[in-house]
Protein backbone atom coordinates (compact mmCIF):
# COMPACT_ATOMS: atom_id res chain seq x y z
CA UNK A 1 0.00 0.00 0.00
CA UNK A 2 1.27 3.42 -0.98
CA UNK A 3 0.70 6.07 1.77
CA UNK A 4 1.36 9.92 1.66
CA UNK A 5 4.38 10.69 4.22
CA UNK A 6 2.37 12.07 7.64
CA UNK A 7 6.14 13.52 8.40
CA UNK A 8 4.91 16.27 5.65
CA UNK A 9 2.85 19.20 6.74
CA UNK A 10 0.00 19.20 4.33
CA UNK A 11 -0.77 15.25 4.78
CA UNK A 12 0.04 15.53 9.05
CA UNK A 13 -2.83 18.52 8.17
CA UNK A 14 -4.97 16.17 6.17
CA UNK A 15 -4.73 13.17 8.90
CA UNK A 16 -5.87 15.33 11.71
CA UNK A 17 -8.68 16.76 10.13
CA UNK A 18 -10.49 13.71 10.62
CA UNK A 19 -11.49 13.75 14.25
CA UNK A 20 -12.14 10.20 14.43
CA UNK A 21 -8.06 9.78 13.69
CA UNK A 22 -7.10 12.45 15.51
CA UNK A 23 -8.99 11.07 18.83
CA UNK A 24 -8.01 7.98 17.51
CA UNK A 25 -3.88 9.22 17.53
CA UNK A 26 -3.91 11.39 20.16
CA UNK A 27 -6.27 8.95 22.79
CA UNK A 28 -3.80 6.04 21.54
CA UNK A 29 -0.39 8.27 22.31
CA UNK A 30 -1.79 9.71 26.23
CA UNK A 31 -3.48 6.28 27.01
CA UNK A 32 -6.61 8.00 27.88
CA UNK A 33 -10.25 8.21 26.68
CA UNK A 34 -11.32 10.89 24.69
CA UNK A 35 -14.83 11.51 25.27
CA UNK A 36 -14.64 14.94 22.70
CA UNK A 37 -12.39 16.83 20.96
CA UNK A 38 -12.33 19.73 18.84
CA UNK A 39 -10.21 21.93 16.71
CA UNK A 40 -9.33 25.03 17.86
CA UNK A 41 -7.88 28.00 15.44
CA UNK A 42 -4.01 28.36 15.97
CA UNK A 43 -2.73 25.95 13.61
CA UNK A 44 0.32 27.75 12.24
CA UNK A 45 3.46 26.27 10.21
CA UNK A 46 6.66 28.03 10.78
CA UNK A 47 9.50 27.73 8.74
CA UNK A 48 13.18 29.48 8.66
CA UNK A 49 15.44 30.04 6.05
CA UNK A 50 18.15 30.52 7.67
CA UNK A 51 18.56 27.28 9.61
CA UNK A 52 16.76 23.71 8.87
CA UNK A 53 14.14 24.24 10.98
CA UNK A 54 10.29 23.39 10.45
CA UNK A 55 7.91 23.18 12.58
CA UNK A 56 4.08 22.66 12.35
CA UNK A 57 1.77 23.43 15.10
CA UNK A 58 -2.28 22.39 15.86
CA UNK A 59 -4.18 22.65 18.99
CA UNK A 60 -7.15 20.67 20.10
CA UNK A 61 -9.84 20.92 22.84
CA UNK A 62 -10.67 17.98 24.31
CA UNK A 63 -13.15 15.69 27.09
CA UNK A 64 -11.36 12.87 28.22
CA UNK A 65 -12.90 10.40 30.82
CA UNK A 66 -10.30 9.64 33.50
CA UNK A 67 -10.52 6.16 34.85
CA UNK A 68 -12.87 6.60 37.54
CA UNK A 69 -15.51 7.60 35.54
CA UNK A 70 -15.21 11.35 35.63
CA UNK A 71 -14.46 13.95 32.77
CA UNK A 72 -11.73 16.40 32.92
CA UNK A 73 -11.41 19.62 29.59
CA UNK A 74 -7.84 20.07 28.83
CA UNK A 75 -6.34 21.56 25.78
CA UNK A 76 -3.76 19.28 23.50
CA UNK A 77 -1.20 20.97 21.50
CA UNK A 78 0.51 19.16 19.00
CA UNK A 79 3.83 19.97 17.34
CA UNK A 80 5.80 18.17 14.45
CA UNK A 81 9.51 19.31 13.86
CA UNK A 82 11.00 17.72 10.42
CA UNK A 83 14.36 19.16 10.88
CA UNK A 84 16.43 20.47 14.06
CA UNK A 85 15.14 21.38 17.57
CA UNK A 86 14.48 25.31 17.50
CA UNK A 87 13.61 25.03 21.63
CA UNK A 88 12.64 28.91 22.38
CA UNK A 89 9.90 28.47 19.51
CA UNK A 90 8.37 25.54 21.44
CA UNK A 91 8.68 27.36 24.35
CA UNK A 92 7.19 30.55 22.33
CA UNK A 93 3.99 28.45 21.28
CA UNK A 94 3.61 26.99 24.64
CA UNK A 95 3.93 30.21 26.47
CA UNK A 96 0.79 31.65 24.05
CA UNK A 97 -1.47 28.36 25.22
CA UNK A 98 -0.69 29.15 28.81
CA UNK A 99 -1.87 32.88 28.64
CA UNK A 100 -5.40 31.83 26.92
CA UNK A 101 -8.35 30.76 28.85
CA UNK A 102 -11.38 28.95 27.73
CA UNK A 103 -14.93 29.15 28.90
CA UNK A 104 -15.89 25.98 30.56
CA UNK A 105 -19.90 25.90 32.05
CA UNK A 106 -20.56 29.10 31.38
CA UNK A 107 -16.91 30.08 33.40
CA UNK A 108 -13.70 31.58 32.51
CA UNK A 109 -10.91 29.04 32.79
CA UNK A 110 -7.52 27.78 32.28
CA UNK A 111 -7.28 24.85 31.28
CA UNK A 112 -4.60 21.97 31.99
CA UNK A 113 -2.60 21.52 28.56
CA UNK A 114 -1.10 18.28 27.19
CA UNK A 115 2.17 18.34 24.76
CA UNK A 116 2.23 15.99 21.74
CA UNK A 117 5.80 16.51 20.05
CA UNK A 118 6.19 14.60 16.69
CA UNK A 119 10.50 14.82 16.05
CA UNK A 120 11.96 14.27 12.69
CA UNK A 121 15.47 14.03 13.99
CA UNK A 122 16.91 11.97 17.19
CA UNK A 123 17.57 13.59 20.42
CA UNK A 124 20.89 12.87 21.67
CA UNK A 125 21.04 11.05 25.03
CA UNK A 126 17.79 9.03 24.35
CA UNK A 127 16.55 6.14 22.52
CA UNK A 128 13.24 5.36 23.06
CA UNK A 129 10.84 5.41 20.64
CA UNK A 130 8.17 7.38 22.07
CA UNK A 131 8.50 8.93 25.59
CA UNK A 132 6.40 10.53 28.28
CA UNK A 133 7.28 13.07 30.20
CA UNK A 134 4.39 12.74 33.54
CA UNK A 135 4.43 14.74 36.49
CA UNK A 136 4.29 13.50 39.96
CA UNK A 137 2.86 14.98 43.29
CA UNK A 138 5.38 14.64 46.06
CA UNK A 139 5.04 15.55 49.63
CA UNK A 140 8.79 17.31 49.54
CA UNK A 141 8.84 16.77 53.30
CA UNK A 142 8.25 13.13 53.42
CA UNK A 143 9.19 12.22 49.69
CA UNK A 144 5.45 10.56 49.99
CA UNK A 145 3.35 10.14 46.44
CA UNK A 146 0.21 12.21 46.71
CA UNK A 147 -2.79 10.26 45.30
CA UNK A 148 -4.81 13.26 44.66
CA UNK A 149 -4.28 16.65 42.61
CA UNK A 150 -5.81 20.34 42.21
CA UNK A 151 -6.59 22.61 39.89
CA UNK A 152 -4.16 25.33 40.73
CA UNK A 153 -0.68 23.41 39.95
CA UNK A 154 -2.52 21.21 36.84
CA UNK A 155 -3.12 24.65 35.60
CA UNK A 156 0.61 25.46 35.63
CA UNK A 157 2.30 22.60 34.60
CA UNK A 158 1.91 19.73 32.22
CA UNK A 159 2.36 15.78 30.68
CA UNK A 160 4.61 16.21 27.56
CA UNK A 161 4.75 13.28 25.00
CA UNK A 162 7.81 13.03 22.75
CA UNK A 163 7.95 10.90 19.32
CA UNK A 164 11.43 10.20 17.77
CA UNK A 165 10.02 9.31 14.30
CA UNK A 166 13.61 8.26 13.08
CA UNK A 167 13.74 5.89 16.02
CA UNK A 168 10.24 4.11 15.26
CA UNK A 169 11.23 0.35 14.64
CA UNK A 170 9.64 -2.09 11.71
CA UNK A 171 8.97 -5.01 14.00
CA UNK A 172 5.88 -3.70 16.44
CA UNK A 173 4.83 -4.94 19.84
CA UNK A 174 2.61 -2.65 21.99
CA UNK A 175 -0.50 -0.72 20.63
CA UNK A 176 1.21 2.04 20.27
CA UNK A 177 4.32 1.15 18.36
CA UNK A 178 1.44 -0.27 15.60
CA UNK A 179 -0.21 2.96 15.37
CA UNK A 180 2.84 4.92 15.21
CA UNK A 181 3.70 2.44 12.49
CA UNK A 182 2.71 4.68 9.78
CA UNK A 183 5.41 7.35 10.36
CA UNK A 184 8.10 4.98 10.15
CA UNK A 185 10.25 6.12 7.26
CA UNK A 186 11.78 3.10 6.90
CA UNK A 187 10.35 2.36 3.34
CA UNK A 188 10.51 5.83 2.02
CA UNK A 189 9.84 6.23 -1.36
CA UNK A 190 11.93 8.47 -4.39
CA UNK A 191 9.33 10.94 -3.75
CA UNK A 192 10.26 11.34 -0.27
CA UNK A 193 6.52 12.11 0.23
CA UNK A 194 5.43 8.68 -0.37
CA UNK A 195 5.69 5.32 2.29
CA UNK A 196 5.27 1.87 1.02
CA UNK A 197 3.52 0.49 3.59
CA UNK A 198 1.54 -2.64 5.09
CA UNK A 199 -1.85 -2.70 6.27
CA UNK A 200 -2.80 -1.77 9.60
CA UNK A 201 -5.01 -3.56 11.70
CA UNK A 202 -8.59 -3.27 11.67
CA UNK A 203 -8.10 -0.98 14.62
CA UNK A 204 -5.92 2.09 12.70
CA UNK A 205 -7.00 1.08 9.62
CA UNK A 206 -8.51 4.49 9.14
CA UNK A 207 -5.27 6.41 9.72
CA UNK A 208 -3.73 4.29 6.86
CA UNK A 209 -6.84 4.38 4.38
CA UNK A 210 -6.68 7.85 4.44
CA UNK A 211 -3.16 8.02 3.80
CA UNK A 212 -3.66 5.70 0.75
CA UNK A 213 -5.99 8.55 0.21
CA UNK A 214 -3.87 11.44 0.45
CA UNK A 215 -1.20 9.26 -1.49
CA UNK A 216 -3.75 9.54 -4.85
CA UNK A 217 -4.97 13.38 -4.15
CA UNK A 218 -3.66 15.28 -7.04
CA UNK A 219 -3.82 18.76 -5.34
CA UNK A 220 -2.51 17.47 -1.77
CA UNK A 221 0.54 15.30 -4.05
CA UNK A 222 1.28 18.55 -5.78
CA UNK A 223 1.53 20.57 -2.49
CA UNK A 224 3.45 18.13 -1.21
CA UNK A 225 5.86 18.54 -4.51
CA UNK A 226 6.12 22.24 -3.48
CA UNK A 227 6.54 21.70 -0.04
CA UNK A 228 9.69 19.02 -0.70
CA UNK A 229 11.29 22.20 -3.02
CA UNK A 230 11.19 24.38 -0.11
CA UNK A 231 12.74 22.05 2.35
CA UNK A 232 15.51 21.40 -0.51
CA UNK A 233 15.72 25.06 -0.32
CA UNK A 234 16.44 25.51 3.39
CA UNK A 235 18.79 22.33 3.68
CA UNK A 236 20.48 24.14 1.14
CA UNK A 237 20.40 27.02 2.47
CA UNK A 238 21.64 24.79 5.77
CA UNK A 239 24.47 22.97 4.38
CA UNK A 240 26.13 26.39 2.48
CA UNK A 241 25.51 28.34 6.20
CA UNK A 242 27.34 25.12 7.72
CA UNK A 243 30.27 25.40 4.86
CA UNK A 244 30.62 28.94 5.52
CA UNK A 245 30.88 28.37 9.66
CA UNK A 246 33.57 25.49 9.07
CA UNK A 247 34.89 27.90 6.57
CA UNK A 248 35.15 30.58 9.42
CA UNK A 249 36.53 28.15 11.65
CA UNK A 250 39.15 26.92 10.03
CA UNK A 251 40.32 30.41 9.78
CA UNK A 252 39.99 31.27 13.84
CA UNK A 253 41.70 27.89 13.88
CA UNK A 254 44.60 29.12 11.77
CA UNK A 255 44.97 32.59 13.32
CA UNK A 256 44.73 30.93 16.60
CA UNK A 257 47.79 28.36 15.54
CA UNK A 258 49.55 31.49 14.62
CA UNK A 259 49.03 33.33 17.38
CA UNK A 260 49.84 30.15 19.50
CA UNK A 261 53.22 29.76 17.28
CA UNK A 262 53.99 32.99 18.37
CA UNK A 263 53.69 32.90 21.96
CA UNK A 264 55.82 29.83 21.83
CA UNK A 265 58.88 31.53 19.76
CA UNK A 266 58.36 34.68 22.65
CA UNK A 267 58.40 32.46 25.20
CA UNK A 268 61.22 30.56 23.89
CA UNK A 269 63.10 33.83 23.40
CA UNK A 270 61.97 34.99 27.32
CA UNK A 271 63.56 31.51 27.88
CA UNK A 272 66.96 31.97 26.39
CA UNK A 273 66.87 35.95 27.80
CA UNK A 274 66.39 34.40 31.05
CA UNK A 275 69.24 31.76 30.82
CA UNK A 276 71.61 34.89 29.57
CA UNK A 277 70.65 36.58 32.63
CA UNK A 278 71.45 33.10 34.54
CA UNK A 279 74.72 33.24 33.31
CA UNK A 280 75.33 36.61 33.79
CA UNK A 281 74.00 36.25 37.62
CA UNK A 282 76.82 33.46 37.73
CA UNK A 283 79.68 35.74 36.22
CA UNK A 284 78.98 38.46 38.24
CA UNK A 285 78.96 36.35 41.49
CA UNK A 286 82.38 34.87 40.36
CA UNK A 287 84.10 38.40 39.30
CA UNK A 288 82.61 39.56 43.08
CA UNK A 289 83.99 36.36 44.88
CA UNK A 290 87.58 36.98 42.41
CA UNK A 291 87.41 40.71 43.69
CA UNK A 292 86.67 39.47 47.47
CA UNK A 293 90.03 37.47 47.49
CA UNK A 294 92.45 39.71 46.06
CA UNK A 295 91.47 42.38 48.59
CA UNK A 296 91.53 40.14 51.46
CA UNK A 297 95.69 39.26 50.12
Amino acid sequence: MIIANPLYDAVFKYLLEDVRIAKLIISTIIGEEISELHFRPQERTSHSSKFSIQLYRIDFAAKIKTKNGDHKNILIEIQKAKFSQDIMRFRKYLGEQYMKSDIVDGQEKALPIITIYFLGFNLKHITSQAIKINRHYLDAITGEKLDTTDDFIEQLTHNSYVIQIPRLKPSRQTRLETMLGVFDQTNIQEDHYLLDFDTMPTEFAIISDRLAKAAMDKALRDQLELEESVESLIEDKERAFLAQLESKDAEILSKDKALEDKDKALQEKKNVILEKQAALDQQTQLIEALQKQLRDQ
